[in-house]
């Protein structure tokens, strides 16, 4: 109908109206406004149905995402932990060897 043109704001719950026709509202128009707003109602309802669930999804994905990011750093940090330990036993066996080998030598030459 073209009477009024504003903006919402949907934090304050307000609609600040930015100009006004200044003309005379015949009852019929008045049926028609509030059928119009009636249908800007119900299609902001349902843009805002559609930002929550997209705002869920996210906040889902995002936790998913840092639960395993956090599951692959125990992993590797644990596979490290073996990888260390495994070098650890083999660079004791390879001196017990070399020790072992020393000692027979020295054995051989007395």
């Amino acid at each position: 109908a073209g009477l009024l043109k504003g903006r919402f704001d949907h934090r304050g719950q307000a609609f600040h109206v930015q100009w006004v026709s200044g003309r005379d509202v015949k009852p019929d128009d008045i049926d028609d406004m509030i059928a119009r707003l009636a249908g800007w109602s119900r299609r902001a309802d349902s843009l805002l149905e559609v930002l929550s669930g997209a705002i869920k999804d996210a906040k889902r994905s995002a936790a998913d995402q840092v639960a395993e990011d956090a599951e692959l750093a125990a992993t590797v940090k644990a596979r490290l932990a073996e990888r260390l330990a495994d070098k650890s036993k083999s660079v004791v066996v390879g001196v017990d060897e070399k020790m072992d080998r020393s000692a027979r030598f020295a054995m051989d030459m007395s």
